[in-house]
């Protein structure tokens, strides 16, 4: 497979790949193996609208060594030139081809970057860890940042991940810290490796379940703490807290108007939350389709998200037809939302 692709043998469709990078690149492929990996690329070759797809594919806002590593991935489920230099890039790549375990690779190199980057580069991956914080909370790179990366993670208002699972990752952390310096996983050696890190953990936000049955029982907050966190939510005259109290702005509200990432196809599809729960979201599409469920990571805020000229592909009365990007308010551009294509 490996040989296959750096041959092109038998390849029956080319990407035209990274004219906005300014070095732009054509790369042979090969359509059965790319279907076979990747929904997006199923639904583009066979599809219910495989007419509009080419045998040579343009892709300018994908850079080329991103894609070549994306196919590497593909056809043998390693890549070879992964590094620090192109991690972000086949990041978004692989987003953009539904290719969550890729994600995830990618993810950790990105945390390193995060911990050791320039101050640009850092803080294009801080903004990916806002959309995808539930993937880079979950990763094993995770509880190998250091405790500054932990905090200035943990100070991000705008994380998309529940607090409870913001916990969860923080005690992770620390219990890799505490092994790390050769101390056990005691409460006061948790607390003392995550020093200052622990108060910006929003714990007031925890349910009243969560927090007894998570740093409650765990042995991470003292019972004063805890006692002054369930004072704070109940009591009319409320105590001073160490920890932040105000919800994250990356979390979603019900009623919500929302863009969606379909899981089949690279498009952001406009709907509204009409439930929240932990782990997901119940969305409803704005085309009137019944409700179902999204990860928190597969959603985005209109306002802020869209850029002048990005691709974008709108769900209507079940059908998948192209859409232009007239409606939106782009960055780059802005303009008024047009009534037919809000909720």
């Amino acid at each position: 497979m490996k040989q296959t692709l750096a041959r092109g043998e038998l390849s029956d469709v080319r990407f035209t790949v990274g004219r906005q990078f300014g070095h732009e690149k054509t790369i042979p492929a090969h359509k059965f193996v790319l279907s076979i990996r990747s929904t997006v690329f199923r639904t583009m070759f066979y599809g219910s609208l495989p007419e509009q797809c080419h045998d040579v594919i343009d892709i300018p806002d994908i850079h080329p060594d991103a894609f070549t590593n994306m196919l590497s991935y593909m056809y043998t489920d390693a890549v070879q030139r992964l590094n620090v230099d192109n991690a972000f890039h086949t990041m978004v790549c692989a987003d953009k081809y539904d290719l969550p375990r890729l994600i995830k690779v990618c993810s950790e190199i990105a945390l390193q970057v995060v911990d050791c980057g320039g101050e640009d580069i850092v803080k294009e991956c801080l903004e990916w860890v806002d959309t995808h914080s539930d993937v880079l909370l979950q990763s094993e790179q995770f509880t190998a940042i250091s405790r500054e990366t932990l905090q200035a993670v943990l100070r991000r208002n705008t994380l998309t991940a529940e607090e409870h699972d913001i916990y969860l990752a923080v005690e992770r952390w620390a219990v890799a810290a505490c092994a790390v310096s050769g101390m056990d996983s005691a409460y006061a050696n948790r607390r003392q490796v995550l020093d200052t890190a622990l108060y910006l953990v929003r714990f007031p936000l925890l349910t009243n379940a969560q927090l007894a049955n998570g740093p409650g029982k765990s042995g991470l907050l003292s019972r004063v703490e805890i006692f002054s966190i369930f004072m704070y939510r109940n009591a009319t005259a409320k105590p001073s807290l160490q920890f932040p109290t105000e919800p994250r702005t990356g979390t979603f509200k019900e009623r919500e108007q929302i863009f969606v990432h379909h899981h089949i196809a690279r498009r952001w599809d406009p709907a509204t939350v009409t439930e929240i729960h932990p782990q997901y979201l119940v969305v409803r599409w704005c085309s009137g389709q019944k409700a179902c469920r999204v990860t928190p990571g597969k959603v985005i805020r209109s306002k802020d998200t869209m850029k002048c000229g990005q691709d974008v592909m709108a769900l209507r009365l079940n059908k998948y037809e192209a859409a232009t990007t007239d409606g939106f308010v782009m960055e780059d551009e802005p303009r008024e939302m047009s009534s037919s294509r809000t909720c």
